[in-house]
């Protein structure tokens, strides 16, 4: 492969160093890979990322690595920069895919299924292809019909892997339905009891006492799993306490700065106003945020929150 050939960050894989193998959901993931697609819908800073990687280092297969960013709302820019991922991948540079130029615009399902085809072709057997951020693509993109597409033309062998912080669009449910696609949920990727401990003790320095079963539960009980939550809160009270046995979980300054900068950088102006109006309520149903608020969306702004996984939690009646 020429060494001149320039391959961005959003088609290469993430370094890891340093990372808490999960095994438990590792077995999982090779169990799903029976079906084509696994689809893995789950909040910010919920490790989807880090869990996809190490999965397919440890299962030895090749590996496509695409990251969605904004510039992807341009298909001629995303069948480019997919061509970059498959020639890195497959370390071959002479790797012809056809270009999405516009007079292919009206004929974009049928370009898309001659390079889909294409590009399976030139991928090694075994390759597994990884779609991050999908969450990053705007409703109205054409590319969520070019992914459906990519779908349907997967060979035997073959497998795709898509992550995002939404629930997946509703040309999901008819492959759900065919049993060609498999989901890995919040509930599921969140990190258990045990998996908390064996983080705490990766931060607890080796002169210190290990940690005790209270503080595991402290520390899970108050991120509910959430790994981000876990480790900011772990860098926060070690910064600030000589024994992180005794750290007081209810110092969150690194917490609330990494919530303030999710929740601002995604969601518009009229719904931080809303979330600051019902924000110091721990619960709230639909009809008591209209009565708060004075907004007849309250409902349909509450949903749309809870299936973009930003940061609020169904519970029945009531939204967290």
């Amino acid at each position: 492969m020429s060494s001149s050939l320039y391959f961005p960050p959003k088609v290469c894989p993430p370094r890891l160093n340093e990372i808490y193998l999960r095994e438990r959901l590792f077995e999982r993931l090779n169990e799903k890979l029976l079906f084509p697609v696994i689809w893995i819908s789950a909040p910010a800073g919920s490790g989807k990322t880090t869990l996809i990687s190490s999965f397919v280092q440890s299962v030895k297969r090749p590996l496509v690595w695409y990251c969605f960013d904004q510039g992807d709302s341009d298909l001629g820019s995303f069948f480019h920069y997919l061509t970059l991922a498959c020639k890195r991948s497959q370390r071959l540079s002479r790797i012809k895919l056809a270009a999405f130029t516009p007079e292919y615009k009206n004929g974009l399902d049928n370009f898309s299924r001659s390079f889909f085809r294409a590009f399976y072709a030139a991928c090694k057997p075994g390759s597994i292809l990884v779609f991050d951020d999908y969450h990053k693509i705007s409703p109205e993109s054409e590319l969520h019909r070019v992914i459906q597409i990519a779908i349907s033309e997967i060979p035997e062998g073959l497998n795709i892997i898509i992550s995002g912080r939404h629930a997946p669009p509703s040309f999901a449910a008819s492959l759900i339905a065919k049993k060609q696609l498999a989901l890995l949920d919040w509930s599921q990727i969140k990190f258990v009891k045990n998996e908390v401990e064996h983080i705490l003790r990766l931060f607890i320095p080796v002169n210190e006492p290990p940690p005790t079963a209270a503080l595991g539960e402290r520390i899970y009980t108050q991120t509910d799993g959430w790994i981000t939550g876990i480790i900011l809160l772990l860098e926060s009270k070690c910064s600030h306490y000589s024994s992180a046995t005794n750290i007081d979980v209810s110092h969150v300054d690194l917490v609330f700065e990494y919530f303030s900068a999710e929740i601002e950088n995604h969601i518009d102006e009229e719904i931080l106003s809303f979330l600051s109006q019902v924000a110091l309520m721990p619960a709230v149903t639909a009809e008591n945020a209209v009565k708060l608020t004075e907004n007849n969306q309250s409902g349909a702004i509450l949903d749309k929150l809870s299936k973009q996984h930003l940061f609020i939690s169904r519970l029945g009646r009531l939204t967290v």
